[in-house]
């Protein structure tokens, strides 16, 4: 017989329902990678050619650029913007930080160039993506898995399971990027790293109840890639 737990809930149902809500999670990734290339098949007929790599950018990404606005100015703590505990974390943050440049900064140079290098693409890899693969994944939907999970879970198990969540969904998005032309080789290694450092932000984010990190180490992660 399964062990009692508060709240009148056994360790099988504690596991079905984590189990329940990751499953969930992951079918909310399927239907935002297929909403984002229909989205994309819509938009570049009539404005990717011309357009520069900013302003392509914000159009695509327009859709989730309006609603996430409006989340983040209706429920700002929420989605994350706040202090929270960053200076309480700081040495991690630190750590993170340089280890997130170190890596990314060593395969570049070892790589060569990749989809994203250049001058041209730095405002859209350093800022638009950023802000709004932030807010989407460590912000909204990190703050979606935390409401549920802490309905069964205690508040520290519950953050981390959020970040760790929301994550592994984020690296696996990337995986469409083959369907947008980009070589297999990069794509798997492009989802493998938003996995690993997907899991890391979600984890900062938990720890520090801040999107800010995780806005700051996406960027820094990008800017090396573009320029490195």
């Amino acid at each position: 017989m399964a062990e009692a737990l508060p709240g009148n809930r056994t360790r099988s149902k504690i596991f079905l329902s984590t189990a329940l809500v990751f499953l969930a999670a992951v079918a909310f990734s399927a239907l935002f990678a297929a909403l984002n290339q229909a989205n994309y098949n819509w938009l570049s007929p009539q404005f990717e050619r011309g357009s520069t790599p900013t302003t392509w950018g914000i159009l695509q990404r327009l859709y989730l650029i309006l609603p996430s606005i409006a989340l983040v100015l209706f429920r700002p703590r929420q989605i994350g913007f706040q202090v929270g505990k960053i200076f309480e974390h700081r040495r991690m943050l630190v750590w993170i930080l340089a280890l997130n440049v170190i890596v990314i900064g060593a395969y570049r140079v070892l790589s060569g160039a990749n989809p994203y290098s250049g001058y041209s693409m730095l405002v859209n890899e350093v800022i638009t993506v950023p802000l709004v693969e932030e807010i989407v994944w460590r912000g909204i939907v990190f703050a979606a898995l935390l409401a549920v999970l802490r309905r069964f879970l205690p508040e520290e198990k519950s953050g981390i399971l959020a970040g760790v969540f929301s994550g592994v969904c984020f690296g696996l998005l990337h995986s469409t990027n083959a369907l947008f032309g980009y070589p297999l080789a990069f794509v798997a290694l492009q989802t493998l790293n938003a996995t690993v450092w997907g899991v890391v932000y979600g984890i900062a984010r938990a720890k520090t109840g801040s999107i800010y990190p995780p806005l700051v180490f996406h960027a820094a992660m990008n800017l090396v890639a573009a320029l490195a």
